[in-house]
């Protein structure tokens, strides 16, 4: 006897009844548990039962009643491929040259929650977020709920400014006792070195070998003629042995 295929959704209502291609005749078929059958879809009987699913539709197994096989579906795949499972990746060098402060942080788009992650450096490591990463490469495998997998390669690089030291954003030589001077923490700890200022276009106003803070201090002159300099963004680039670092400094008397 040929048998006949019909969604559940179509013409049921309430409970696990299952109606002919009419809505006139109904077959009472029992419980309805999903069941989620994975990516690649999937058609397979056991004496009365039938489960049916087409590519990433999650199904659900009932009992065949003569010319009856009740399949029914939930979230049939969308034409924008929703149910792929996708990554979204950002990642940091590390701070200074030396420190290992790098870090990766994953998103995973689509697939279905809850996700498990695992870090190729610590594959006990399952939470979405990886720090304290030294200078290398490192790829995060994501698996969602239904056995999707995707893997993503990142890359921490070595950090060029120098550990330890936090230069001021900005002086302003006023005199009134606050900021009248370019202060650069731990300045002292790199000896020797030496801090140059430029002007927005390039030239150098100022230079200092052996900065401390004190007896050799920037206060917005120029080293060149003793002038107060304009107020304005200037750039530095301190270098101290075994790296150097560049940034900007505000100057506003």
């Amino acid at each position: 006897m040929k048998r006949k295929y019909l969604k559940l959704f179509f013409c049921i209502s309430i409970g696990a009844l299952l109606f002919d291609t009419t809505c006139n005749a109904q077959v009472t078929v029992g419980s309805i548990t999903p069941v989620l059958v994975g990516s690649t879809g999937n058609f397979s009987s056991a004496g009365g039962f039938v489960l049916s699913s087409s590519t990433g539709e999650p199904m659900v197994p009932t009992a065949s009643n003569g010319s009856y096989i009740l399949t029914q579906g939930f979230q049939q795949p969308s034409p924008n491929g929703a149910l792929a499972l996708n990554a979204n990746l950002v990642s940091a060098n590390a701070s200074c040259a030396g420190s290992n402060d790098g870090f990766g942080t994953v998103s995973p788009a689509g697939g279905s929650a809850p996700y498990s992650y695992q870090w190729s450096n610590n594959p006990n490591d399952s939470l979405p977020t990886n720090d304290s990463l030294p200078p290398g490469t490192y790829t995060v495998t994501i698996t969602d709920a239904g056995g999707l997998v995707v893997t993503q390669t990142f890359s921490i690089a070595d950090g060029t400014g120098i550990c330890g030291l936090q230069p001021y954003s900005g002086l302003t030589p006023n005199n009134d006792g606050h900021n009248d001077l370019w202060i650069i923490d731990y300045i002292d700890l790199h000896l020797p070195n030496t801090v140059m200022i430029y002007n927005r276009w390039g030239i150098r106003v100022w230079k200092g070998d052996n900065y401390d803070n004190k007896n050799v201090v920037w206060d917005g002159t120029s080293s060149i003629d003793g002038k107060a300099l304009p107020d304005g963004t200037y750039y530095y680039i301190i270098e101290v042995t075994g790296g150097s670092m560049q940034s900007w400094v505000e100057l506003s008397h």
